[in-house]
């Protein structure tokens, strides 16, 4: 299962999406990027965007 992080930073809430294929996942991760006006980078094996200086922190994860 792979699954996007949307950590809100102002009120430290967040949103948890599941996907059962990666490429789904990465779609999504995009789509949701781009919609918010956000670069995204690759750290190690999986995007990340948003953080410091933004609304929100975007993640993908890996769940075994």
């Amino acid at each position: 299962m792979y699954r996007i992080i949307i950590t809100h930073l102002q009120n430290r809430t967040a949103q948890v999406l599941e996907y059962p294929k990666l490429g789904q996942c990465l779609e999504s991760f995009k789509e949701i990027c781009d919609s918010q006006g956000y670069a995204y980078e690759w750290n190690d094996e999986l995007p990340t965007a948003g953080g410091v200086g933004h609304d929100y922190r975007i993640e993908v994860f890996v769940n075994l």
